[in-house]
């Protein structure tokens, strides 16, 4: 290290201070996560056990929610009614564009209140924790941009991109 003019001292105060912004920036993104879908889950999953049993105790089913919401695709698509005529079947994806998930219970509440739109087949979200994530929307009428950006807005984010393949 001398041979290069840099002292152990000075790299080791680096490394400190790294470490350090390391673990405020982690120290955030808890806070964030905790404030934000911790929160939610806890929320969701009282309203559900007040409409079902008000004596209910639901924190340890918003917790399990929070940790099993790690999945980030749905069942398979529905197979297509028997007799249905195919040309009126035919399944057209729309892409979202999302800002603001960063976990599990993010990609479950977007998913949850998208299927809720009507028209909407099946719902598959790809998160990229702190950038835009994807969602593709499978329907095979067409969706109203206004009921997407609803859905994603109840749950809790910025919906900033569509897109259609036909």
């Amino acid at each position: 290290m001398v041979a290069e003019d840099t002292y152990c001292i000075d790299v080791l105060t680096q490394i400190s201070a790294v470490q350090s912004a390391l673990d405020s920036v982690a120290l955030g993104l808890l806070e964030d996560h905790m404030n934000h879908c911790v929160l939610h889950a806890a929320q969701h999953s009282e309203e559900e056990g007040r409409e079902k049993d008000p004596r209910s105790h639901k924190g340890n089913r918003a917790t399990g929610e929070v940790l099993s919401a790690h999945h980030t695709f749905s069942p398979p698509f529905p197979p297509p009614k028997k007799g249905a005529i195919m040309a009126q079947e035919i399944d057209r994806t729309v892409e979202l564009s999302i800002n603001g998930m960063t976990c599990g219970h993010c990609v479950a509440s977007v998913t949850e209140e998208l299927k809720e739109v009507p028209g909407v087949l099946d719902v598959e979200v790809i998160l990229n924790s702190g950038a835009t994530s994807k969602a593709t929307v499978v329907t095979n009428t067409e969706l109203d941009d206004n009921a997407l950006r609803d859905a994603v807005s109840e749950a809790g984010f910025e919906l900033v991109g569509i897109t259609r393949d036909f």
